[in-house]
């Protein structure tokens, strides 16, 4: 059985969007390449979504 971590999405006290793993509580890494630094909630959301 294959599971998957669960995340959340978290405002940051700058006002941007973090991605947080459930049960780790680290930001999770989208992209190895091409980090992103500062997500909107509807951005963060979507990827949460896919």
């Amino acid at each position: 059985m294959n599971i998957r971590p669960q995340y959340y999405t978290r405002r940051d006290g700058d006002g941007s969007w973090s991605i947080v793993n459930t049960q780790t509580q680290k930001v999770a890494v989208i992209a190895e390449t091409l980090p992103l630094r500062r997500l909107d909630e509807s951005t963060a959301m979507e990827i949460i979504d896919a």
